[in-house]
């Protein structure tokens, strides 16, 4: 929540996004640079697009927690948690609105905090706390919603089944 400044440098596609705090957010490809924001999605339904992370070693309980999102979205994961966090940024450019993970590494958050907030989105916990809010630890690993918008957060995380319900 203390970042100031942020960029993000895809080596794949040559993107480069950067933000400073109460800025526009840009997007840089091929010399050409413009403003983006985030897609303005309010609620899940099947034009919706994501991306989940399922991060390493993960549980079946965990996957089974996010089975709504999978029926009511198009989910994907394409690559780093970082050009997610931007692609949920620029979701009038690329077309995602949300990114969840149960297993984030902070590393990759700091910059994309910044650059979804700036662009209008929110990035909370899976109990709707800002993440901006919690303190940068690394070896400590963060339940993610990154939401074009907070209606979307909020529907986002009441599609999350709780530990126990995935259990069951």
């Amino acid at each position: 929540g203390d970042a100031v400044f942020t960029g993000l440098y895809d080596h794949e596609t040559e993107r480069l996004w950067f933000t400073s705090r109460g800025w526009e957010v840009i997007l840089q490809k091929s010399g050409k640079s413009m403003k983006i924001k985030t897609s303005g999605v309010k609620s899940l339904d099947k034009d919706t697009s994501g991306m989940v992370d399922h991060g390493p070693c993960s549980k079946l309980e965990d996957f089974l927690r996010f089975t709504q999102l999978y029926k009511k979205s198009w989910v994907t994961n394409i690559s780093s948690a970082g050009v997610h966090l931007a692609s949920v940024a620029s979701g009038n450019f690329s077309g995602t609105d949300f990114y969840a993970s149960w297993l984030q590494k902070p590393e990759e958050l700091v910059s994309g905090i910044l650059l979804i907030e700036n662009a209008g989105g929110v990035v909370t916990d899976f109990d709707g706390n800002a993440l901006r809010d919690k303190p940068y630890d690394f070896n400590a690993r963060y339940e993610v919603i990154a939401a074009a918008t907070p209606e979307l957060a909020e529907d986002i995380r009441k599609n999350i089944l709780s530990k126990e319900k995935a259990k069951d």
